[in-house]
Order: structure tokens, then sequence, then C-alpha cells
């Protein structure tokens, strides 16, 4: 069998299987995110959230729905409840929200306006 067969054989599987898998996964909820900020806010998303003197939640899941984890200030050598500073921008504005990431619930520490 020559390589142009072979070439065509190989790739008509593969199509066949990424049109097989896309039609599994097309309806689910699934992620491939490995990245160190996608898998925090992935972690933080997911767990029950405690405003410690907020009144604007909407504001901060806006927040921390699709913003960035800024590692340089953040704490995460702690063993109990890690400190992320997480940035995003919303309506024009940016804002920096601190939170404390334990095992099962995240606690709001503060929210800044950045100019």
């Amino acid at each position: 069998m020559n390589f142009y067969k072979r070439l065509m054989f190989f790739s008509s599987g593969f199509i066949l299987g990424i049109l097989l898998l896309s039609f599994f996964l097309m309806g689910k909820k699934t992620s491939c995110s490995y990245l160190p900020n996608d898998r925090v806010i992935k972690n933080v998303n997911s767990k029950k959230i405690i405003y410690n003197n907020l009144n604007d939640s909407l504001l901060v899941k806006n927040i921390l729905s699709n913003g960035k984890v800024n590692f340089s200030k953040s704490d995460t050598k702690l063993d109990s409840c890690k400190s992320y500073h997480i940035e995003n921008k919303v309506d024009g504005i940016k804002y920096v929200i601190l939170i404390e990431n334990c095992n099962d619930y995240i606690v709001v520490e503060e929210i800044k306006k950045i100019n």
C-alpha cells in the first residue's frame, strides 16, 4: 500500500473520530482548562461564596466568572485557606478582588476599583 492510500485511510478515520467525539461532547459542559488561571477560576466558581460586609454579590460573581488571577500578589503556599488577587474589567471599570479559597467555601475579603 502506497503512502497516498495510507494517508487517505488515516485522515478518513481521524475525521470520523473527531465528528463522533464532537457529537457526544456537544451537549455536555466539558472543558479542557489545564492552565493555572483556569483551574483556580473553575475551583472558585464551584464553591459557596461568603461575602464579608459586601452588598454587591452580582458584581463579585461577574468578577469571579472570567477574571485573571495575579499569582505574584496571591499567597498560594498556605495550608488552610489560600489567598488570591483576581482582576477583571466590568463595564469599563477595572476591579481587583481579594478572596480566601478554603476547602468548602470562598470568603470575599475586599473589592477595589483600579483607575
